[in-house]
């Protein structure tokens, strides 16, 4: 956070996000009528490390639902992405996973400390098989998990890791991303890929995980 004092001797803070702002709203008017949905536009500061990239103003856009489990809210933010991007003539895929999905498959491969686990299995794609695999035993998990691990990870089509999943966690994952893509079907949205392994790293995703790429 981008912190300062002004001449009155006040604490203050430049912006850093809007997420903060819509959650506070939220818990401060608990009569509002939900679903609520709001979009917000605007600059935001960071007072963190500056890069390529990574400047130390940005502007962020954030289109937010709050109050509902239906998987057409994840449908409509997704086909947001998906209209933004044609506009602006990108070339690009949408990738998509299931936090539940995710937790069920390690829980089959025997995985119970998960949080580390997800951090190397996002790095999938980067670094390979023998990579997440190295980091995984590295991190004291067990050749015959990651064995398990990739016997599902290694199939991406949404069909064929279904029939695997036994998990009950993973069931209501796979039963919510079924719910997904019959909506962006509905809704035209053809940019969108299956992808098992993405995690993001993130451990705030309880459901729909997803990921722009040019």
């Amino acid at each position: 956070t981008f912190k300062l004092t002004d001449q009155g001797k006040r604490k203050l803070a430049l912006r850093f996000e809007l997420t903060t702002s819509l959650a506070r709203y939220i818990a401060q008017n608990p009569n509002i009528k939900l679903p609520f949905k709001r979009y917000e536009v605007g600059p935001n500061f960071r007072d963190g490390p500056i890069k390529l990239g990574r400047e130390r103003q940005f502007w962020q856009c954030d289109a937010d639902t709050v109050g509902t489990k239906s998987m057409l809210a994840e449908a409509e933010q997704i086909s947001i992405l998906d209209s933004v991007f044609k506009k602006l003539n990108f070339e690009f895929e949408i990738k998509i996973n299931n936090r539940k999905l995710l937790n069920g498959i390690l829980n089959q491969a025997g995985i119970k400390k998960q949080k580390e686990a997800i951090i190397s299995i996002d790095k999938l794609d980067k670094i390979g098989k023998e990579g997440v695999t190295k980091e995984l035993l590295d991190k004291g998990y067990k050749q015959d998990q990651t064995n398990k691990l990739f016997k599902i990870l290694e199939n991406k089509k949404f069909k064929d890791i279904k029939k695997q999943i036994t998990d009950e966690e993973g069931k209501q994952g796979i039963s919510e991303l079924g719910e997904l893509f019959y909506y962006l079907k509905q809704l035209n949205v053809k940019s969108i890929k299956f992808e098992p392994n993405l995690a993001r790293g993130q451990a705030y995703y309880t459901g729909t995980i997803l990921e722009a790429f040019f």
